[in-house]
């Protein structure tokens, strides 16, 4: 069917693997879509195209009647989730998915705590709208000590009028009833991680930027505990790197060892032949001569998948999942009940048409939280000078490119994910809701021009005599 192609800039491409799911919600043609992320393939298109992706805490949602599946410990890694232009969209789609429970055995798959059923009124709800800061009903009438030990930062306008149990108006010009939010009792403590330390792989200007923004502004209007890590510079680090986190610089060989677990689970050879044999060498011959059925990404993961066991040991992988799991206790041990680490979704905005291809492995900043297991957030975020309510257009990054303040990809989705604790979903997505009220959020593509849309509705409603 052809390349799908980025609405921001279509010579860019969408990710993958939902990459068509985030292009319709992107370009609007769907107000929200799900997808299976085992590595990224949530985060990455809802980072490319410029929407919220919501990978949820691992057997949460469950990943029956999928294609492919999962049978064994691939269910430690994968997990279904939604993807939405708005950060209050993410908790009533992640609340209806996980509502029948995780059909697998919870013996051998233990999910984790459903979400609060309570945290949004659902049966309120009037029109959608832009929610700043996601509640709960936990309790519908707060006294003043509820309130007095909560976070250090005041109540914004949508929690004070939500305690009152009253509609707030947003600039959205929509209202809603909003259930009365619960606040954490201890500061928000955030780790900001600017670079993973990946060998030849570097974060670029742009992605530094909006990550030490949302620092910036998470201090300043959150007046939460931030620390700035950098794994490879070190002296950008604005405290000490917590126990064991060095072991993140490993997220390939963890994430890569874990999905090589399970004897029972499916192979990726024979999803892709229907579990016929396929020789991937073979295929690899077809493709030069343009005879092959399948892309060279998939006939380069075949090659992988058929001589990995002969250069990387059973010991070694052996050791790699015991690094995972001791990472895991880390992790959790330092992040507690009000941590969230916030780390690019990709070292760079979309790359165009089959870059990729050249530097095939940027995906380990998702693929480490699969391997970790944690609840983690996709949020679009844009370059200051991307002002309006429309996106730049890729000719407006052409005639800007003269000044040196403004970035060649600024016309192009940014964006950062938010990861908590396991089983403590509602931290990510609130975070993630904050970060929306204060950089904006979705912004559509520039050939949507709602000017010219709304004055043609309006004439046809006259002419209707409708309006």
């Amino acid at each position: 069917y052809g390349h799908t192609r980025n609405a921001y800039d279509v010579r860019r491409l969408v990710g993958g693997s939902s990459g068509g799911e985030g292009c319709s919600i992107g370009s609007m043609f769907a107000p929200f879509g799900l997808g299976a992320d085992i590595g990224g393939s949530i985060r990455m298109p809802a980072f490319f195209n410029g929407v919220f992706g919501h990978k949820c805490s691992t057997r949460l949602v469950p990943n029956k009647g999928q294609h492919p599946g999962v049978i064994g410990s691939g269910n430690f890694l994968m997990t279904t989730g939604p993807l939405c232009r708005h950060a209050e969209d993410i908790l009533p789609l992640l609340l209806v998915m996980a509502e029948g429970g995780y059909l697998e055995d919870v013996q051998r798959y233990p999910p984790p705590p459903m979400p609060p059923s309570e945290l949004i009124n659902f049966r309120c709800l009037k029109r959608k709208d832009i929610l700043p800061l996601i509640g709960t009903s936990r309790n519908i009438s707060p006294t003043a000590s509820d309130t007095s030990s909560a976070l250090a930062f005041p109540l914004s306008a949508a929690e004070a009028a939500a305690a009152k149990g009253e509609f707030f108006v947003t600039p959205y010009s929509f209202s809603r009833r909003i259930a009365a939010p619960v606040r954490p009792a201890n500061k928000l403590r955030v780790y900001v991680i600017e670079d993973l330390g990946l060998m030849g792989h570097y974060v670029s200007p742009s992605q530094v930027q909006v990550i030490n923004e949302c620092a910036q502004r998470l201090a300043r209007e959150l007046h939460a505990e931030v620390r700035i890590l950098n794994f490879k510079d070190e002296s950008r680090c604005t405290g000490e790197i917590p126990h064991g986190w060095r072991a993140m610089r490993q997220a390939l060989h963890m994430w890569s060892s874990l999905m090589s677990q399970p004897l029972i689970e499916n192979t990726f050879s024979g999803l892709m032949s229907e579990f016929k044999q396929l020789n991937p060498f073979g295929e690899f011959a077809k493709w030069i001569v343009g005879t092959s059925e399948h892309t060279i990404p998939s006939i380069g993961l075949l090659m992988i998948e058929a001589v990995e066991d002969f250069f990387i040991p059973a010991a070694t992988r052996q050791k790699d999942r015991d690094m995972a799991k001791q990472l895991i206790e880390d992790v959790e041990r330092e992040l507690g009940d009000d941590g969230v680490i916030i780390t690019p979704t990709y070292p760079n905005p979309a790359p165009k048409h089959h870059q990729p291809l050249w530097n095939p492995l940027q995906f380990q900043y998702t693929a480490l939280f699969n391997s970790l297991q944690l609840p983690t957030t996709a949020v679009p975020l844009w370059d200051p000078m991307a002002i309006g309510k429309t996106a730049p257009s890729p000719y407006d990054a052409r005639r800007s490119h003269v000044r040196p303040e403004v970035m060649a990809d600024f016309h192009l989705p940014r964006g950062v994910q938010v990861s908590a604790k396991w089983g403590n979903d509602i931290l990510a997505i609130s975070v993630a809701a904050e970060l929306e009220r204060m950089f904006g959020g979705y912004k559509p593509p520039h050939w949507a021009n709602f000017a010219t849309t709304v004055a043609k509705a309006e004439a046809a409603a006259a002419a209707d005599g409708t309006l």
